[in-house]
């Protein structure tokens, strides 16, 4: 018989940039999009480390569960220590990574396909702003924590 947990997650504090930026937890799992600031979210799963199940989305305005997962067709996160961008629809041209400062800190300049993964940044637990310019000339600014 397979044991089941029921857990929370919540913000315990929210200062600084995040306080007017929306916070969203994605459930990979269960496709479930959950505004994290307004109330903690409630799931259950079973015992053991499932280091994929969760996604944090940064958005400001309205949001749609299309908006988060497919946002101008581009989607940015992280996964194993690394930065990870992919574009649905069209090839990315140039990848540029700024911290809150506005310090450049990664540019890529000539990439001509729809992922890349960005392995070896030196910027750990912060906020980064992720400029992604695709083939078309279209510019898209992602924020994720790194």
């Amino acid at each position: 018989m397979k044991r089941f947990n029921l857990n929370f997650l919540k913000l315990d504090n929210i200062d600084g940039l995040f306080t007017a930026q929306d916070v969203f937890l994605k459930d990979m799992y269960t496709n479930i999009l959950h505004d994290i600031k307004q109330s903690e979210y409630q799931f259950s799963t079973q015992a053991g480390t499932f280091e994929d199940r969760f996604e944090l989305v940064y958005k400001s305005g309205v949001l749609s569960s299309n908006d988060v997962v497919n946002n101008n067709d581009v989607l940015v996160y992280t996964q194993n220590n690394q930065i990870e961008i992919s574009s649905s629809k069209e090839n990315i041209a140039s990848v540029n990574v700024f911290d809150v400062l506005g310090r450049t800190i990664f540019i890529n300049e000539n990439i001509g396909e729809k992922e890349f993964s960005i392995t070896s940044i030196n910027a750990n637990n912060q906020a980064l702003f992720i400029k992604v310019k695709l083939i078309t000339g279209e510019v898209i600014t992602k924020k994720v924590i790194f």
